[in-house]
């Protein structure tokens, strides 16, 4: 059957089709043979399910399914810096899937720019801490040295919403629900959990999530759900 987007939200990832019999179908972007860039409007042919559409192609004015172009879609080759990048990109939608090496390039960077920095505040206030107190004031490296770590602090709890986002494409990536991540509240359990799933290697198919992100750009991936 055909129809057209009638709307779709990025961040929950879902949305609804009109198709030709002027029935509405929800859809989710796993339902998408090749998920893309949506809009409300673009044109699409799908299988009806009930109440949803599955088996879901955006095509063009011809009837033909449109391939993948988008950079950011399945088959990206970006640098580790550009992964880490894309993560900060992403820290409020937790759609898709995150292969190992888009997570661990994260975590190296979030690494680097927290790390590096605190550590060099932390070594010029215990450095002139002494002195500080000696003298009955503050130096100026102490103060800086303060200031420093004052902004590795907001930027470490800017970055929560990325390190949970990529956790979670992460989870999808090996099969499993994103509401895994709440695990983190267990001691120890969670974090034990978390760190295995962030080594171990993702699906190598499409699953209900999306596509593999390993795929050569424009691979056919249109058996999502065999």
């Amino acid at each position: 059957m055909h129809g057209a987007i009638q709307s779709y939200d990025d961040l929950s990832g879902a949305g609804t089709i009109l198709g030709e019999d002027n029935t509405e179908y929800a859809f989710r972007l796993g339902d998408m043979k090749q998920p893309q860039p949506l809009r409300a409007g673009d044109r699409v042919r799908f299988t009806p399910n009930g109440a949803s559409a599955a088996y879901i192609d955006v095509i063009d004015a011809r009837g033909r399914a449109v391939s993948i172009t988008d950079d950011n879609t399945p088959g990206e080759r970006l640098s580790m810096w550009g992964y880490f990048l894309k993560a900060v990109r992403m820290s409020f939608n937790g759609n898709g899937r995150a292969r190992r090496l888009e997570y661990w390039s994260f975590v190296l960077f979030q690494l680097l720019v927290l790390g590096v920095p605190a550590l060099i505040a932390a070594l010029v206030v215990g450095a002139f801490a002494d002195q500080s107190y000696t003298s009955g004031s503050d130096s100026g490296f102490e103060v800086v040295g303060g200031l420093l770590l004052l902004v590795v602090g907001l930027a470490w709890l800017a970055l929560i919403p990325a390190r949970i986002t990529i956790m979670v494409r992460r989870l999808h990536d090996v099969g499993m629900s994103g509401w895994l991540y709440l695990l983190v509240i267990l001691p120890y359990i969670g974090d034990l959990f978390l760190l295995v799933v962030s080594l171990i290697p993702g699906q190598d198919r499409a699953n209900q999530y999306g596509p593999n992100p390993k795929n050569p750009p424009h691979q056919d991936v249109s058996e999502v759900f065999a």
